[in-house]
């Protein structure tokens, strides 16, 4: 997996380009945790993935690739 260094807790905004209908205008979120599952058929419980949960200000939570995670400084 890469190195994003996302934590839970974390207010991000999802990049411009991408796309989703209940995407908020404002792509402002929080990360609420981070996706598990079976990665390899040899997996015998589910790993972390480099997908998150992300809870915007709309109250949906939505699911994003760390790639298209920006996290918000200040």
């Amino acid at each position: 997996m890469g190195n994003y260094n996302l934590r839970v807790g974390m207010l991000v905004r999802i990049k411009e380009g991408t796309h989703d209908s209940a995407l908020p205008e404002s792509r402002t979120g929080l990360l609420v945790g981070q996706h598990e599952d079976l990665a390899h058929y040899t997996d015998r419980a589910p790993v972390e993935t480099n997908v998150w949960r992300v809870q915007f200000v709309n109250g949906k939570t939505l699911m994003f690739h760390a790639m298209y995670i920006e996290v918000i400084n200040s």
